[in-house]
């Protein structure tokens, strides 16, 4: 058996975008939610939208349209996608 600190693989923890973090806390904010509001819209918890905006979860495309669709409720110049782009750095 090997030990552990002879292991020389390395492991990249995936994060989200700093477009779609800074995108995220902008249309929050314009929208004028808290990011508990925007948790609750989303039936998600506080913690996973302030893991978005800091960068420590990623969002799945799923969630991204429930975020989207809780933006529109008070901001609908938000086009569908916006975030999705902004995840993929095309923003």
């Amino acid at each position: 058996a090997r030990k552990l600190g002879d292991e020389t693989e390395t492991f990249k923890i995936e994060r989200t975008s700093v477009d779609l973090r800074k995108l995220l806390v902008l249309e929050r904010n314009k929208a004028g939610f808290t990011q508990a509001e925007l948790a609750q819209m989303c039936n998600v918890k506080p913690s996973v939208i302030t893991d978005y905006e800091n960068g420590k979860g990623v969002p799945n495309s799923l969630m991204l349209g429930k975020i989207e669709r809780a933006l529109r409720t008070k901001n609908p110049a938000i086009a569908p996608g916006t975030l999705t782009k902004a995840q993929r750095g095309k923003a």
